[in-house]
């Protein structure tokens, strides 16, 4: 295989997450959070290889690449897009991958205006919920995990050189 490390170092991971309106319904929220998710489902079939050992897969997997990638991500930001921020009371990031997707759910005041926060020697600009956010999104997110629950989410490595 190819080392990627070697080629493209990679640097360090930002994650960017869009803030999307969220309708105000919660029958309604879950069912577009189910309809990314189904979606996501269907983007990792694509990106996946085929299998030797796993028929209905390869079934699904071949019909799946016959639609372009890009009519996914059409999809996906349609998705996201149903309602515009400030349309309705919640707000949130929308993921085909997250596996908790219902936490990502905020009120919309959390991210109506903005704050500067200290981040070492520096100022940073944050949401003025940020703490709410943070906190529904990781509980008591000032609090480091165990030792045996610190890791990476992420599948590349990155070294300190």
């Amino acid at each position: 295989g190819i080392d990627y490390v070697k080629y493209c170092p990679l640097g360090i991971d930002i994650d960017v997450f869009p803030i999307d309106g969220q309708p105000n319904d919660i029958k309604k929220f879950k069912r577009q959070n189910d309809r990314m998710r189904f979606l996501g489902h269907l983007m990792t079939i694509y990106t996946r290889p085929a299998s030797n050992r796993k028929l209905l897969s390869n079934i699904a997997n071949f019909f799946v690449k016959m639609i372009p990638y890009r009519f996914f991500c059409i999809i996906a930001k349609k998705i996201s897009q149903e309602y515009s921020f400030g349309e309705t009371d919640y707000v949130g990031y929308i993921s085909h991958f997250d596996v908790d997707r219902y936490r990502n759910r905020h009120k919309l005041e959390v991210f109506k205006d903005r704050i500067q926060v200290k981040f070492e020697d520096s100022y940073f600009w944050a949401p003025i919920g940020y703490q709410e956010y943070l906190t529904n999104l990781y509980g008591d997110y000032m609090q480091l995990p165990p030792v045996e629950k610190r890791v990476t989410h992420h599948c590349n490595s990155a070294y300190w050189k």
